[in-house]
């Protein structure tokens, strides 16, 4: 996932701004992927270097989450367990 990590970084550059709760095509190869907000609670277990970085908490961060295999996310019901492990929701508390 590096090199979807530098494709959104890229857009971000170029002046692309990502919205949560959209899908959005062309960033990876063969499906959409989706943004979600993710909660203030969240940001020290997994945004401790945007923290040290920006010298402040909280702050707005958004979370990519792509489908499986079957294009379910991992907000979906028949979305697999395994994938929602791999994959953990920042966006609730």
């Amino acid at each position: 996932m590096h090199a979807l990590l530098n494709v959104i970084g890229r857009a971000v550059k170029g002046g692309h701004r990502f919205e949560a709760n959209r899908h959005y095509a062309g960033l990876l190869t063969d499906a959409e992927c989706a943004f979600i907000d993710v909660a203030a609670t969240h940001c020290r277990d997994f945004l401790g270097t945007a923290m040290w970085f920006y010298q402040s908490h909280p702050f707005q961060a958004l979370q990519c989450v792509w489908p499986d295999k079957q294009g379910t996310y991992p907000w979906d019901e028949s979305c697999s367990t395994d994938w929602q492990v791999l994959q953990p929701l920042l966006d609730t508390p």
